[in-house]
């Protein structure tokens, strides 16, 4: 009698897996089925079916001793906010933003309503078009308060509202443009590398003067 389906054992050519240090000099037998005899029969017929249903052998060689797959490797992000909070989302920003937000003319209400539309800024050319109502609503403000700020915002040339409209009776959300806001932040921005290239001159003239350090002999 032959054995009944799924406890075939398959019969692999000779190989070396990278996570051995020596070769296997005998053929590799492996059992997809577990609660199987070693000596079981090895059949040829069905072997492509199981192919297509197990896992090749040598894919085992990705496992861990345990069995288990190791983890993929965390990013430093990962490390800092934790995966699942990273996979939710993040918003790319540059620091001078907000380190010169006073001599930017910024306060944080105003800093809160840029966070939330550069939030929306995905793509280079695809301009970031967030609603009124949505901003409000994360920030717990009247979107018409957000309204004005907007509106304050671009008195100052920080941003640009372009208008979408669909119809002579409706329109979508605006488009907005942080092209003045770049332009207004980029001379902070030279400034502090400016800082940080004197800062660091600095330094390599103060480990200059102190020399290599020196060995002391103790008796």
């Amino acid at each position: 009698m032959s054995p009944g389906p799924g406890r075939w054992r398959l019969a692999c050519p000779r190989r070396e897996c990278p996570t051995k240090k020596k070769n296997i000099d005998q053929r590799i037998s492996y059992n997809l089925n577990p609660l199987m005899p070693r000596d079981a029969p090895v059949s040829p017929v069905g072997i492509a079916e199981l192919l297509r249903r197990e896992p090749r052998a040598d894919s085992f060689c990705s496992m861990s001793t345990a069995g288990q797959a190791s983890p993929p490797k965390q990013s430093r992000n990962d490390l800092k906010w934790t995966h699942a909070l990273m996979r939710a989302g993040f918003t790319c920003i540059p620091n001078i933003i907000f380190e010169r937000q006073q001599a930017l003319g910024l306060d944080a209400l105003d800093i809160n309503i840029l966070l939330h539309i550069i939030s929306f800024w995905w793509e280079v050319n695809n301009k970031p078009h967030p609603s009124k109502t949505t901003i409000a609503n994360a920030i717990g403000v009247d979107p018409r308060t957000v309204q004005r700020r907007i509106a304050a915002l671009e008195s100052g040339g920080l941003i640009r509202r372009e208008q979408r409209r669909e119809s002579p009776t409706g329109s979508k959300t605006n488009i907005y443009h942080l092209d003045g806001l770049i332009a207004a932040a980029t001379p902070y921005a030279h400034e502090k590398m400016q800082d940080i290239q004197v800062e660091r001159a600095a330094k390599a003239a103060r480990a200059k003067r102190k020399g290599p350090a020196k060995l002391i002999v103790v008796k």
